[in-house]
């Protein structure tokens, strides 16, 4: 790609190869397989010790074993949590780097990190490539009549703006069920005997469930903070292209970061997606709509 080019583009062409949505299918089922992991994550963390906890109040009080027992469980669940988090680390890079590959190729962009290797990331896009997903065509909005800066500008930040507007939502419902969760378990210990050794059980039980909390919050608050690096520097993007400034460095630089981004990002349940995703594609077209206009 030349430096400052405005030649019109052939970002909309090129997303559409046969390779390039096998790439899209690929990424999209490997953040699945990622959530499929957090799904047992969430039933390890939060039901198995919302189970445990409500399985005390019907069992009677003077049976001494059975609390022992709950509490190996609860270490159990702490020995596998690392591992199971490491697992899901690690399906998360590999999406985000057929995601950029993907990027990089349609934008015509240097490949970010070219020490992985290709081989590790085909054997996932020949695992999922072939699969069925009906968003795979047309992953970006049709900027082909404007500059190609331009044009890859406001496909990274259809990225950007899509995850926001996910995040912060689901940051919002899930703080509300969090909270509930910790109110049950304030409820549980004022209702539950206050001997040393039922406080000590409920304590190891609940720890499970109050360090995925924790996580969750961390995780969910740096995700976003991350975000709003990615929205800021949009802005200076932005203000660049009022200004008729060159932005292929720009957006060379702000490509890297969504793909540094993606690595790490927070795993928004598929259903909180497909329940959104008419309304944020509405939006994404008509903002595509607006920012051409506005280019040409």
């Amino acid at each position: 790609m030349v430096k400052g080019s405005q030649s019109m583009n052939n970002i909309y062409k090129r997303q559409n190869e046969a390779e390039m949505l096998k790439l899209v299918t690929s990424q999209h089922y490997t953040y699945s397989c990622a959530k499929k992991w957090n799904r047992l994550l969430i039933f390890l963390m939060v039901f198995v010790p919302l189970l445990i906890n409500i399985s005390l109040i019907f069992i009677p009080k003077d049976n001494k074993n059975i609390l022992p027992i709950l509490s190996f469980v609860s270490l159990c669940i702490l020995v596998l949590t690392p591992l199971i988090n490491e697992k899901i680390d690690s399906i998360k890079r590999i999406a985000a780097l057929i995601q950029q590959k993907f990027d990089c190729y349609i934008f015509e962009l240097p490949l970010y990190d070219e020490t992985v290797n290709d081989n590790y990331i085909n054997n996932y896009v020949n695992k999922y490539g072939n699969k069925q997903f009906d968003r795979a065509k047309n992953w970006y909005e049709n900027h082909s009549k404007i500059d190609k800066n331009k044009a890859i500008f406001y496909c990274q930040k259809e990225n950007i703006t899509w995850s926001n507007d996910l995040l912060h939502g689901f940051f919002v419902q899930n703080l509300i069920i969090l909270l509930i969760i910790i109110g049950f378990i304030v409820v549980h210990f004022i209702l539950f005997d206050f001997t040393i050794i039922n406080v000590l059980s409920i304590i190891s039980i609940a720890t499970p469930l109050l360090s995925f909390i924790i996580k969750e919050f961390l995780s969910i608050r740096k995700s976003k903070h991350n975000i709003d690096g990615l929205l800021c520097h949009s802005e200076t993007i932005e203000k660049l292209i009022i200004k008729n400034v060159d932005i292929f460095e720009e957006i060379q630089r702000l490509q890297i970061e969504i793909y540094l981004w993606r690595k790490d990002m927070y795993l928004i349940p598929d259903w909180y997606d497909l329940r959104n995703y008419m309304r944020i594609q509405k939006n994404e077209k008509k903002n595509a709509r607006r920012n051409n206009k506005k280019s040409k």
